[in-house]
């Protein structure tokens, strides 16, 4: 769907419209342009993906956490993550559905999940290696519905999230969300199994992009900007 009153509004545009800032004539713009709605619409809900993703932070990870309610901890261990458990009601919360979900389903399967494996060979020069931010929900707690993998590098934060077709292959669906995003309108997104590259897409102006149907293997994701460092998300797996 094209802009209704071109040119369409910028990524700088649709922040200011996020955060309350923006002219009389942005507003008036966006009540006459239905592309410019849906693409602010879209914003509005990667920023609420980002906060939900990023507030827990400085909890312990999922693992942790399980590992805590099965008492295989150290005892130093064990007694830092009491002591946060007594002050966050969210970790809290989750030990007590982890508790639940043992006791009532512990036959059940885990779901598919993905883990990022550290690569093995040195990257070039003009490559960055995402770090991941740990995840604070288990997929097991969350039924069917999997957490995205968020990844950081160079302030650069990049949200991959996995989705199984019927035919029991994958389509990998992503977001970047960077200070400079307009730098990264237009970067080549490639998809490679087994050194072999198997998919490619292109940055859209909100920062998605999405590749597939892909067969369920190791991939590793390359997301290369016009100008600047590309950012490498290694060896990610779908294990079951």
């Amino acid at each position: 769907m094209p802009c209704s009153v071109p040119p369409p509004l910028s990524a700088d545009q649709i922040s200011v419209l996020i955060d309350g800032t923006a002219t009389p004539e942005e507003h008036t713009h966006l009540s006459q342009c239905p592309y410019c709605s849906e693409r602010l619409a879209q914003a509005r809900a990667l920023e609420q993906r980002l906060v939900t993703t990023l507030k827990r932070w400085d909890c312990p990870s999922t693992q942790q956490l399980g590992e805590y309610h099965l008492g295989v901890l150290s005892a130093v261990e064990e007694r830092v993550v009491r002591r946060h458990l007594e002050e966050c009601a969210l970790c809290k919360a989750e030990v007590e559905e982890l508790r639940q979900f043992l006791a009532t389903a512990p036959d059940e399967q885990e779901q598919p999940q993905m883990i990022l494996v550290p690569k093995t060979r040195p990257h070039t020069f003009g490559e960055v290696i995402a770090r991941l931010i740990p995840q604070r929900s288990s997929l097991a707690l969350r039924g069917s519905s999997r957490e995205p993998i968020v990844a950081e590098a160079d302030g650069t934060t990049v949200i991959v999230e996995i989705e199984r077709t019927p035919n029991e292959q994958i389509v990998i669906v992503g977001q970047i969300a960077a200070d400079e995003q307009d730098g990264w309108t237009g970067a080549l997104v490639e998809v490679r199994q087994a050194d072999l590259l198997m998919a490619t897409a292109r940055v859209d102006d909100l920062g998605g992009w999405q590749c597939g149907p892909l067969p369920i293997a190791p991939s590793t994701l390359r997301i290369t900007p016009k100008e600047g460092n590309s950012i490498i998300l290694p060896a990610l797996i779908l294990a079951s």
